[in-house]
């Protein structure tokens, strides 16, 4: 049996931007959530940008003068 909490959030997938419920999302980067439905052929988390945006994330950590508002001009 699924437990009915599991059903009450709903989030936009960064990929497809459809509303989906928290049982069918996966919580991506820091506070984004994208598609793990396989068997609703929606399943965004294996997307190819996902990957480059935490490569991206993991690497601004290592940076200690740079902030980010440096590099993209903000």
């Amino acid at each position: 049996m699924i437990d009915e909490k599991l059903f009450y959030k709903r989030h936009t997938c960064i990929i497809c931007k459809r509303k989906r419920y928290e049982y069918y999302m996966k919580s991506v980067l820091k506070s984004s959530w994208a598609c793990k439905d396989k068997y609703h052929f929606q399943y965004c988390c294996d997307n190819k940008e996902i990957e480059i945006a935490e490569n991206i994330r993991q690497e601004l950590k290592k940076l200690k003068f740079i902030k980010i508002q440096h590099i993209i001009g903000k």
